[in-house]
């Protein structure tokens, strides 16, 4: 059974070939993402993931550390991530270790860290995430990739999806505008002290950071929209012989909750036409 609005921008765990399909014809690649967030079911979270890595082979999956029990037990997030990692680089494919809200974020960042050492060294494995809605990110970012190190680093630039949870913490930009002035920033950032061997991905769908991007001229950036969302700027990147990539949300109806209110918050004039 297909649900209009759901399948818009995520799909049930029986339509994920169907829809990869759907996606790989268009040209797009894809960023898996098993929606189930929920901390209690973490063991059953990592067989999830264990088992997608497997059966789709040579692609991107992105992993919520707070799926894995973060929250109560970092050392054994931080195992099952360092088991899944393994798993993807056995397949040829990449992790992308989410952002998530400030209660766990530092935690998220102290294993996505390791993971880059450990995974990284020859060749791009392993994604750590940028959230530039945060004041403090353009300062950790830069000193990411001015660090001297024995590992490359791969880069998700997002603007941030946990507004109503980081608010409160004072760590946020005032406005809108001077999100985009950092996030650009740090599209510059990467392109000024990246490495040769350095990959970023643009994830977003402000046109103007993507053509930032495109002006660059850089073989290393590579750009990701949520299916469903800016389909025209995914073509135009396309159009210019870019690598672009589809997020893919999959799980049952009621895992994917958090998930869809989310992007209706972020993007409320997308639902409008259901």
């Amino acid at each position: 059974m297909r649900i209009p609005i759901i399948n818009r921008f995520m799909c049930f765990e029986h339509q994920l070939k169907e829809t990869t399909k759907f996606l790989t014809t268009k040209n797009y690649k894809i960023i898996y993402d098993y929606s189930n967030e929920n901390f209690k079911d973490y063991n059953k979270n990592y067989f999830k993931i264990k088992k997608l890595l497997y059966e789709f082979p040579n692609n991107h999956v992105a992993i919520k550390l707070s799926s894995l029990n973060i929250l109560n037990s970092p050392e054994s997030s931080y195992n099952l991530a360092f088991k899944l990692c393994k798993h993807a680089k056995n397949n040829n494919s990449k992790v992308l270790i989410d952002a998530e809200n400030h209660l766990i974020q530092d935690k998220i960042e102290d294993i996505s860290n390791e993971l880059l050492k450990e995974f990284n060294k020859e060749q791009v494995n392993v994604y750590k995430t940028y959230q530039m809605y945060r004041k403090d990110t353009y300062d950790k970012l830069r000193y990411d990739l001015n660090n001297t190190r024995d590992y490359y680093l791969g880069i998700k630039l997002v603007r941030g999806a946990y507004y109503k949870q980081d608010f409160k913490h004072d760590i946020l930009f005032e406005n809108i505008n001077q999100t985009h002035e950092n996030y650009n920033k740090g599209i510059n950032c990467f392109c000024d002290l990246g490495g040769s061997h350095d990959k970023l991905i643009i994830a977003s769908h402000n046109k103007e950071s993507n053509l930032l991007g495109i002006s660059k001229n850089n073989e290393n950036i590579e750009y990701s929209q949520l299916m469903g969302m800016s389909d025209d700027l995914s073509n135009l990147l396309l159009n210019k012989n870019r690598v672009v990539y589809k997020y893919l949300p999959f799980g049952n109806f009621i895992d994917t909750v958090p998930y869809l209110v989310r992007r209706l918050y972020e993007n409320p004039y997308m639902f409008l036409n259901f």
